[in-house]
């Protein structure tokens, strides 16, 4: 319902791409066990590598990242919160797993964008639903272990998804020609198993927007009986009332949101023709006598949607109206700080 301090959402955007570092650190080892104990078994193997080197760890530390940063933050101080830093948290964590996909190639990539950081998201939003809900309990709203929940819910819906994408890539095989030979049955399974991977992102989408409904209705009412009034700002020197900051204009956070939007769009135009040119480079394509040449092309087609979307971006930043000191009916003493 309140605009969050822009610092404290990028800085949780950037500790959920490093909690990328330790679950590689828990998930290679791992991995390399599991597929030494299950190398002929590639329906085991995908599905103990969902839950043990992708849900279990993945998960665990973007819960960190809400546990030890936001947990006692100021800017932490009603339910909403923990969906939208839980959300959040858990794009940085995907946008940084999508680049490590950019060696399969372009077209993983965007597949991706449009599955797998979907997927995370919606399970970044419920696991902050809960931990907003553990952070401020009600006696009517509370559910039991929210903490546990916050981590094993993400967990499951995670490792359902991931499960037949991985059985598939191991029938696949390392040249990918493995699933030419495989024998009708398995094949029916392969197709029910994505059909439950789709299922299962149209389930944790809606169970996130449900959630985010269910707290709005809640802020909603909470707001029609005044408890969410703004208080004035104490001057720190003799301790008499600052002046109120000015309201910001007409629609300027509706603007803010659309520029936002578009320079995220251009941006990510800009960034795919980004990797796309340095796949081409890596892999060869590019032989030595039309280097100059596709670097002059590269630039034409990645630099301006780039640096548009991001100037786009940072001025859409700047139009969101800031945060505004607040009584809070979640936090003792009622105050928020900006």
């Amino acid at each position: 319902m309140h605009p969050e301090p822009s610092g404290v959402l990028w800085a949780t955007f950037w500790l959920g791409v490093l909690s990328t570092l330790p679950t590689l650190v828990v998930a290679v080892p791992v991995g390399l066990v599991l597929g030494a104990v299950f190398k002929d078994a590639p329906l085991l193997l995908g599905c103990s590598e969902a839950f043990f080197t992708a849900a279990l760890p993945e998960e665990l530390f973007k819960l960190s990242v809400l546990w030890l940063y936001i947990r006692q933050h100021k800017a932490f101080d009603e339910p909403m919160d923990g969906i939208v830093y839980g959300a959040v948290a858990a794009l940085g964590f995907a946008t940084f797993e999508n680049l490590l996909y950019a060696s399969a190639g372009l077209h993983v990539v965007i597949l991706r964008a449009f599955t797998a950081i979907p997927l995370h998201a919606c399970c970044g939003a419920i696991m902050g639903y809960y931990v907003g809900r553990a952070k401020f309990p009600a006696e009517s709203h509370t559910p039991s272990r929210p903490w546990l929940k916050a981590y094993l819910l993400p967990v499951l819906i995670h490792g359902i998804y991931d499960a037949p994408l991985l059985w598939m890539n191991r029938l696949a095989g390392p040249d990918g020609t493995g699933l030419e030979t495989v024998g009708a049955g398995t094949a029916l399974g392969l197709v029910l198993g994505i059909a439950v991977t789709l299922l299962t992102l149209v389930v944790g989408g809606i169970g996130s927007l449900l959630l985010v409904g269910k707290l709005r209705a809640e802020q909603r009412k909470l707001a029609a009986e005044g408890k969410y009034e703004p208080v004035a700002v104490t001057d720190a020197v003799d301790g008499t009332p600052a002046p109120a900051p000015p309201a910001p204009p007409h629609g300027s956070a509706a603007v803010g949101g659309y520029l936002i939007a578009l320079g995220f769009v251009l941006a990510g135009v800009g960034g795919l023709f980004l990797l796309g040119g340095l796949l081409a480079l890596v892999t060869g394509e590019v032989s030595s006598e039309e280097v100059a040449g596709f670097f002059v092309g590269w630039a034409i087609l990645a630099g301006p949607p780039l640096a548009l979307g991001l100037g786009l971006f940072v001025l859409g930043l700047r139009k969101l109206p800031s945060p505004r000191q607040r009584h809070s009916p979640y936090r003792p003493g009622g105050v928020r700080g900006v």
